[in-house]
């Protein structure tokens, strides 16, 4: 199977990122000190979320979510997830201090995308997975 790696970029200067046992990672959001959120499918198929701040991978996984992806990383390491359901459709979900859960109200698809340092999580929700999607803004 081929690797696609995550990468940093500074300057001339390419780092890959590639948390242990990755075979795919994907890098997201980076924050002022240098933090990155990165998805990552395993070697057992499995999708997992890590944060790396430069030296080492913290896995950041959803709990009980079949897979989940980190997608928005503030200043103040708070991250905001997109979390698949047993049935493949996707609701928000936040990392600030601990894990909450969340949907767009009456939307049967919600994914958030950013998040910043005035506790602001943009992305986008739709009734279906199919669209139309429209954007949202939820302050947390």
């Amino acid at each position: 199977m081929s690797c696609a790696n995550g990468f940093l970029l500074q300057g001339t200067t390419y780092t890959t990122l590639n948390p242990p046992g990755a075979v795919i990672s994907s890098a997201t959001d980076i924050n002022d000190r240098g933090n990155i959120t990165l998805y990552w499918l395993n070697s057992a198929g499995a999708f997992e979320s890590s944060i790396y701040n430069g030296n080492t991978y913290k896995t950041i996984n959803v709990p009980n979510a079949p897979k989940s992806f980190a997608l928005g990383l503030s200043n103040e390491d708070n991250v905001a997830y997109v979390r698949m359901d047993s049935t493949g459709a996707s609701h928000g979900a936040l990392l600030r201090g601990a894990y909450s859960k969340f949907d767009y109200p009456n939307a049967g698809y919600t994914q958030p995308r950013g998040i910043n340092d005035k506790r602001v999580i943009v992305g986008a929700y739709g009734t279906t997975s199919n669209g139309p999607f429209s954007g949202f803004e939820a302050t947390y």
